[in-house]
């Protein structure tokens, strides 16, 4: 059964019903609903460890957390709160902020839900990017999510997304240039792609990090795909590396059971769980030339299992790429006059001697460049 965690500021009583009431519906949807007015009923004690103790562990271990967003647990979220209270709202947005940082904002597992309007300028900066529900509007697209379903069109209802595409989606694409991978990318997704792996190749400091990591955004935030990217290039922290591999791809028992084991072997409790959901997968691979044995685990497992294994699509990047047969993207580094038309599309007073030098500053670097050229956080 799909469980989630409802975080939420006591606001006042009514706020505090209007929680109750929603997670009731939760639990009449079928999910196990992880609320501290649920856990009294069945506890008039409270918990043994205490509520703040109580309230981190839950956030922290929940696989799925639904932020009630409020201007109080907002406030709690940014440490503007008063001193002394919404103790227990603060223990959780500590470990959430804690979840987030982890993935580096990239997650699958928290959202935020409201009650009535809300103004998303009035959500913490690094929260803003996130869906968020109208409780009572949008509650199928909640048990949607909490799931891992599409929900369906007339509402009510949810059922598996458990197939590919039919057609080549269109995301909104908040990069400069590199349009061949999008139109590459939303092929991909597709139930008879012209190839199931996509390959991209380019030199130092052409942006193909920036990339894989806002393909598995673009995943995690319009698909209920499996999906994880790893960077062969973190070598000195592979298991924090697998631990953001894993987060979207649904195989937590899988990893609970291969914890302390050799991590190639990990990797292979990962396919094998993968495979035996049978459900489409995306599995992202940056900095591919530096891989080592997991260089070869990719060449020697993945690619050898592909034939086998329509529910699986791939993804790598690097300066060197697997020889196969696959869709081949080059990037390189684009000029200053790229990155000036594309900020004009968010900064409308830019000019060609300022974008000039903001390319200097930042001697070209993709990522740095779309955080100063884009949109705002």
């Amino acid at each position: 059964m799909a469980q989630v965690f409802l975080s939420y500021r006591h606001e006042n009583d009514a706020h505090r019903e209007r929680v109750r009431e929603l997670g009731q519906r939760l639990r009449d949807a079928d999910i196990d609903v992880v609320l501290d007015q649920f856990f009294l009923d069945l506890h008039p004690g409270g918990p043994d460890e205490r509520w703040p103790r109580w309230s981190q562990r839950m956030a922290g271990e929940t696989e799925k957390v639904l932020i009630i967003g409020s201007p109080g647990w907002f406030r709690c979220y940014e440490g503007k709160e008063q001193p002394g209270t919404g103790l227990g709202a603060s223990a959780e947005t500590v470990v959430i902020n804690q979840r987030l940082y982890n993935v580096a904002g990239v997650t699958g597992a928290i959202r935020i839900a409201h009650f009535g309007s809300i103004d998303a300028a009035s959500l913490p900066l690094d929260l803003q990017g996130f869906q968020h529900f109208d409780a009572a509007k949008d509650f199928s697209s909640i048990c949607g999510w909490i799931k891992g379903v599409a929900a369906v069109a007339s509402g009510g209802t949810v059922a598996p997304s458990a197939e590919w595409l039919v057609a080549p989606p269109v995301f909104e694409w908040l990069l400069a240039d590199c349009q061949p991978v999008h139109d590459a990318f939303s092929k991909l997704l597709t139930a008879t792609p012209p190839h199931r792996i996509l390959l991209i190749r380019g030199g130092s400091e052409t942006g193909k990090s920036h990339l894989t990591k806002w393909l598995l955004s673009l995943l995690v935030r319009h698909t209920s795909f499996a999906c994880g990217r790893f960077d062969l290039g973190g070598a000195t922290e592979l298991d924090a590396e697998f631990s953001r591999f894993v987060q979207n791809l649904g195989v937590d028992e899988a990893v609970r059971a291969s914890r302390g084991r050799p991590l190639r072997e990990r990797l292979d409790e990962v396919l094998g769980a993968l495979r035996e959901a049978g459900q489409p997968a995306v599995l992202i691979f940056d900095t591919f030339e530096q891989g080592g044995e997991f260089q070869r685990w990719i060449e020697e497992t993945l690619l050898l299992a592909l034939p086998r294994a329509p529910w699986l699509r791939l993804i790598v990047a690097g300066q060197q790429v697997p020889q196969c047969d696959a869709q081949l993207v080059e990037v390189q580094r684009l000029d200053w006059r790229v990155w000036f038309e594309f900020g004009k599309r968010f900064k409308g007073t830019l000019t060609e001697a300022t974008a000039q030098q903001i390319y200097e500053f930042a001697g070209g670097s993709h990522s740095l460049l779309g955080k100063l050229f884009g949109p705002a956080a």
